[in-house]
Formats: C-alpha cells, structure tokens, sequence
C-alpha cells in the first residue's frame, strides 16, 4: 500500500520535476560507483607514495623478519599498458632487491599494489629476468651495478620436454640454450616482447611452439665473452629468502551493482513503469 501511494506521488509531479528527480538519482549513482571504484586504487604515482605501498605491505602481509620495517628505494620503473612496473632496492637490509606492479585505474585515477617479489640476492652484480605472461608476454630484465660486465645470458626452455629445456643447435654460442643480450648500462630495467625474444633466439627454438625464458638470475660475461658471475659473489651473504605477494584490486563490485540496480528501479519507479509489479498490485 505504501509502495502504490508512492508511486501515485511521482506520477502526480509534473514531468520536469520527475525528471530532475531522475538527474540527481542517476548523478548520485555514478558518484557512488566511481568512489567506491577509487576507493580500491588510492595510491598516485609519486614514487614515494608508491615506496611507502610497497613497504606497509610487507609489514602486514609477510609476517616475516625480512618484512619488518623496510626502507624501500626504487631504482627503476617501466610504464606499461595496465599499471606501473618497479625494480627497487630495500635499504636497510644486505643485498635485498625486489620488483612490485601497481595496477592502474581506469581513467588514471589512481593505482593500487598488485604484486610485489622481495628477494635476497647474494651479488654485488647481476641481471634478473621475470617473466610475464599476460596480454602481452614479455620478459623484464633488471640489471644492477654492471659496470664491469659486457653482457648477459639467459637459458632458453621448452615446455614439451621432459627435462623442460632442449638440446642447443650446434655452433650457437658457449652455452647450451642460452640467448645473449649486450648491457645497456651500469643499471638498468627494460621490458622486452616475446616475439623479439623469438627472432634473436637460435634456429632450433623457431620451430617449436611452446618456450619461454623462466624467471631467474642471468650469467654475465666479460667483453671477451668470459662468465665472470662468480668474480660478483659476496663472501658469508645470506641465502636467496624470496617473499611473494599477490592481491588482486580490492574493489567491491556487489556494492556498485547494487547502487546501479537501485538506480535503475527507483527511475523506472518515478516514471511509473513497473507500476504493475507484484509488490504495486
């Protein structure tokens, strides 16, 4: 009964007014939407901003000593297409690097921490690859105080194999399965396709579909092309401790389809067009 003199009560407005009524209501439902849509991405790019994300994560989520009150210092960052990807250095603890992707929000307004990988890296020099999957597979290399390296290889594999690398054709290179890349400077964070990974790599790996280059840490070579990774082994470091976060974006989708649906059942209840439901009869 109270729905149906309500109802009445719109119907009975004039028509401008419903509509106004209307306007509110629908300006109410995307203030809503793309509040509670930036409520999940409150972070800017300011690279403090992004440094203080990466080490209040690690003090909630990893529970961990290597955890535990973190300075971080970004070395490097590459834009890409979803978000923002950083190489960083944690200050205060030996020998400890990792790399975090803060996804971005539609419309740049705003990034949250997606993912983040802290390792101990018992090196005074070395390249790292991670490889990336997604929409657009890629391989980001990060290099780290080269001054003295010429450049670096990583291992190519297979995936059908049953050892998970096939044998190398003859001729290429010094190192089975391996595909080299010259060093582009003393430090450094490059994101580089797949398909040009593919046209560099030896003949053999052309014809098979399925490899890829895992993630891991790169051998160095001398400008005589010596592997020289050993020469950058600090003495009595700890071992590699890896910590890993993974979290998807935050955001409350039921309660924007909620407000949205609301919206949608309120205007078409002003303008009296579900007027014969169930709940009006």
């Amino acid at each position: 009964m109270l729905l149906m003199k309500l109802n009445m009560f719109f119907l009975n407005m004039n028509k401008k007014i419903r509509f106004a009524i209307a306007i509110v209501v629908v300006i109410f439902m995307a203030a809503s939407s793309i509040f509670i849509y930036t409520s999940a991405f409150p972070l800017t790019d300011d690279r403090n901003v992004l440094s203080q994300a990466i080490s209040d994560n690690y003090m909630k989520a990893s529970g961990l000593d290597v955890g535990r009150g973190i300075e971080i210092y970004i070395l490097e960052t590459i834009e890409t297409e979803r978000g923002i990807r950083i190489f960083f250095r944690v200050e205060n603890r030996e020998q400890t690097f990792g790399f975090a992707f803060f996804q971005r929000a539609f419309f740049d307004l705003g990034y949250t921490l997606t993912e983040s990988t802290l390792e101990i890296l018992p090196y005074s020099a070395f390249v790292v690859a991670n490889n990336y999957t997604g929409r657009e597979p890629s391989v980001f290399f990060a290099g780290y105080n080269l001054r003295d390296v010429h450049s670096f290889g990583v291992e190519l594999q297979s995936v059908f194999s049953g050892t998970g690398t096939m044998p190398s054709p003859s001729g290429w290179g010094n190192i089975e399965d391996e595909i080299i890349f010259q060093i582009g400077g003393e430090q450094f964070f490059e994101k580089v396709p797949m398909d040009i990974i593919s046209a560099l790599s030896p003949p053999l790996f052309s014809q098979i579909l399925s490899w890829y280059i895992p993630s891991q840490q790169g051998t160095l070579y001398d400008a005589q092309g010596n592997d020289i990774t050993s020469n950058f082994v600090i003495a009595n470091a700890m071992e590699g401790q890896t910590v890993n976060f993974r979290s998807p974006p935050a955001i409350n989708t039921s309660l924007i389809f909620s407000i949205l649906l609301f919206g949608i059942i309120f205007i078409q209840f002003i303008f009296g067009m579900i007027k014969s439901v169930w709940f009006l009869r």
